[in-house]
């Protein structure tokens, strides 16, 4: 053994012919005081339940014989609840349901130490429900339900996403995932990003520990909004449905314009030519935005920007380098934050990543150095949607794309009000 903790883990099973209320578990030491002690609320009768508490390595070591007593207690009488202790010899084989998890050294994988069963023998993972990013970005949130085995192991469980027809996948690790509670239980959720274009593809979400590979979730979401779209006036998620409609709206016309998935756009059948909000309203977007251009004598020229359509959207600001030679000497910070640039020859790329679709408003205040030598100039993602907007070329399918990503981003803003 190593002097790692040391987790027991054990299977309560009620065994009276009445639910128990208030299920306490406690362990001591050859009689003594108890050592550790946990509680489930609610355990009805004939159902399982699995508990399990962590000892140090200082709390192991007190242990006489290395001998645990097990006592449960509940709402209930001994005889209705049935057997309720129990001893455990953490030096011998014993009971079954019952683990001592210590992580073996050269392996660096756990194995009981009273039965020598591998951890990943007991792993499983159980998709419970899904849910979306709204006004942050587009993400597809699996909540799923583990065992207790995979929470130790949590540095190495992760789940895998993989769009459908891709080879390229994405990886959140447990540790990332967010620890919520769903339906009374503890449940973890781990989010997809999916890129504007994408909603109708389906993602395969696959949970992995170790060497051991759990059950594939295939869903997209599309599939998981037209649900929300579908629930009732009174459902509790009718508040989300204008930010949803337009967050799909944003994706059909990313689809068109960039001719991603056409035959199953996220927006078919969501409106008409009549009612479509990209087509109907008189979209605008303040000419406050419409920074003026810096003029130097530095050798630095601002070429355009761009929007990159992910998840949530990069801004990119492009600039011409008169000497390519001089791009060691430059320096440049985007709201008083030093940022690496990308250089192609003769241009350079400043750019502001992963903007949220509620903060597209936002300004970027860019500084670049040259020798030093100032330049400041203010941009933001609506800077780059005006000028779109009023282009005397303009382009049709990005004109519509562009007016869809404004008007998403207003029900986000709106949406956004009505949570606070």
């Amino acid at each position: 053994m190593c002097n790692d903790d040391y987790n027991i883990e054990c299977i309560l099973k009620n065994n009276g012919y009445q639910n128990a209320d208030n299920v306490a578990i406690s362990f001591n030491s050859n009689g003594d005081d108890i050592i550790k002690e946990s509680e489930i609320e609610h355990l009805n009768s004939g159902e399982t339940c699995t508990v399990s508490v962590e000892l140090t390595a200082d709390e192991y070591a007190c242990i006489s014989d290395k001998t645990l007593y097990c006592e449960v207690t509940s709402s209930l009488s001994e005889s209705d609840y049935g057997n309720n202790s129990k001893t455990i010899d953490l030096n011998k084989t014993t009971a079954d349901g019952i683990h001592n998890w210590v992580k073996d050294e050269k392996s660096g994988k756990y194995i009981c130490s009273i039965c020598g069963k591998k951890i990943e023998d007991d792993y499983s993972g159980e998709l419970k429900g899904l849910s979306l990013s709204l006004s942050d970005d587009i993400g597809l949130n699996f909540v799923m339900q583990l065992s207790d085995s995979l929470l130790i192991d949590k540095d190495n469980a992760y789940v895998e996403f993989t769009p459908e027809g891709s080879k390229k996948s994405t990886c959140v690790y447990l540790k990332d995932a967010d620890k919520v509670n769903y339906n009374e239980s503890d449940c973890y959720s781990f989010k997809c990003r999916v890129n504007a274009a994408e909603m109708t593809k389906k993602v395969n979400a696959v949970l992995h520990c170790n060497d051991w590979t759990g059950q594939t979730y295939s869903y997209s979401v599309y599939d998981y909004a037209s649900k929300i779209l579908a629930e009732p006036e009174s459902s509790e998620y009718r508040s989300s449905a204008p930010l949803i409609k337009a967050m799909l709206n944003y994706g059909g016309y990313a689809q068109t314009y960039f001719n991603e998935n056409t035959d199953a756009l996220a927006n078919k059948g969501l409106y008409n030519k009549t009612n479509d909000p990209v087509l109907t309203t008189n979209t605008t977007v303040s000419k406050d935005y419409n920074y003026a251009v810096f003029n130097n004598n530095m050798g630095v020229s601002f070429l355009g920007g761009s929007l990159v359509l992910n998840s949530g959207t990069d801004l990119k600001l492009y600039y011409g380098i008169d000497d390519k030679n001089v791009a060691h000497n430059i320096n440049v910070s985007v709201n008083g934050q030093n940022v690496a640039p990308e250089y192609d020859g003769n241009i350079m790329c400043v750019r502001v990543p992963g903007i949220s679709i509620s903060s597209l408003g936002d300004t970027y205040n860019v500084k670049i150095s040259v020798n030093g030598k100032e330049i400041n100039q203010k941009y933001s993602a609506m800077t780059y949607m005006y000028k779109a907007l009023n282009a005397q070329n303009s382009n049709t399918k990005l004109n519509n794309v562009v007016k869809a990503l404004y008007l998403y981003n207003e029900a986000a803003k709106q949406y956004s009000m009505g949570i606070e």
